[in-house]
């Protein structure tokens, strides 16, 4: 249990500063929280890919898989971000931006999911 924790634990803290990095590269003072959507949409592609890989195989590593699909993947992906800023645009009467980040964000972020996925079929098939 305290190997698989730490596992998590170095993952979420690599994807989490590097969640940060991307805030900063883009800005903060833009409507569209760009370094969030960013983190979304390249970690949904990277879990996508992650999950179809480690599926492969019935001794697929149990710890990379933690470190990278858990840890990483968990700390780098930003929804909670993402609904405090969507929650913001609300706050702020700005409905209609609100929806299309809303709708933008989810519908890439799905699409990151199945490329991800083919990606891994393609190179791992």
């Amino acid at each position: 249990m305290f190997k698989a924790a730490l596992f998590v634990f170095i993952g979420g803290g690599i994807g989490s500063t590097l969640r940060y990095a991307l805030s900063i590269a883009f800005g903060t003072d833009q409507p569209w929280h760009l370094g969030t959507l960013a983190a979304n949409v390249l970690g949904c592609f990277i879990l996508g890919y992650l999950s179809h890989y480690f599926s492969l195989s019935d001794t697929a590593n149990q710890s990379l898989y933690l470190l990278l699909a858990t840890g990483f993947c968990g700390g780098f992906t930003t929804f909670s971000t993402f609904s405090l800023e969507g929650f913001t645009l609300i706050d702020k009467s700005k409905i209609l931006l609100f929806l299309l980040y809303v709708l933008v964000s989810i519908s890439i972020g799905i699409f990151g999911i199945i490329a991800g996925q083919w990606i891994s079929k393609i190179i791992h098939t």
